[in-house]
């Protein structure tokens, strides 16, 4: 599916730009490429709703075949260690092996950043992410207390199908008085999450 996010300058704001009366405020644009970033992050992660509540298209998230539900309090120290471990035993079962990805809601992502291992010298961030032999991202498409274990990408497992890239179009309005008319824009992008192989992938639910 297209992706977009408008932006929008009234004609007061463009005649002012023409007459050097007025900076312009990139703040605009780069706002709606955020709000494309964000948009992007549910729809890879969770997946898209064309009716706002079945899923046509699932992300990685509701794709995943394989699920681990101990509860493993990430804010407990030592318990992200145990949770992956447990997640090892899970993806073994379908023959699926590290390198993983680990990708966590910020609040069990600050947790992890906050824990220890063992002792106060070792940071439980480190020891997990040496495990993995990936990387540990956040977002915040995932409900706290959830993340997911993923293959890393380009081993056939899953992938992102990019439709077009991002990019930004814009149409100019009738410049009239008052703040009727002006510029509108819209970047946009059309992507997929594609899932060859469900077993790869494990969400986690107690965390």
């Amino acid at each position: 599916p297209y992706i977009h996010s408008e932006w929008y300058l009234t004609s007061r704001q463009v005649l002012a730009l023409q007459f050097g009366g007025e900076p312009f405020q990139r703040s605009i644009i780069e706002s709606s490429g955020y709000q494309l970033a964000m948009k992007e992050d549910a729809l890879v992660v969770q997946g898209w709703k064309a009716d706002g509540t079945n899923y046509e298209i699932s992300g990685f998230y509701q794709a995943a075949g394989n699920t681990e539900g101990t509860t493993n309090d990430y804010g407990t120290n030592g318990k992200a260690v145990t949770e992956y471990a447990l997640v090892v035993d899970v993806m073994a079962t379908d023959n699926v092996f590290a390198p993983f990805n680990h990708i966590l809601n910020p609040v069990q992502w600050a947790q992890l950043q906050a824990s220890f291992y063992s002792t106060a010298a070792i940071r439980e961030y480190d020891v997990v992410r040496a495990f993995i032999g990936g990387e540990i991202f956040m977002t915040a498409a995932l409900t706290a207390g959830t993340g997911l274990y993923m293959t890393l990408p380009g081993l056939g497992y899953h992938a992102i199908a990019v439709g077009a890239n991002p990019a930004q179009i814009t149409e100019e309005l009738d410049l009239v008085d008052g703040d009727k008319g002006g510029v509108l824009g819209s970047v946009f992008e059309c992507l997929a999450p594609v899932v060859y192989q469900a077993n790869a992938i494990c969400t986690v639910t107690g965390i």
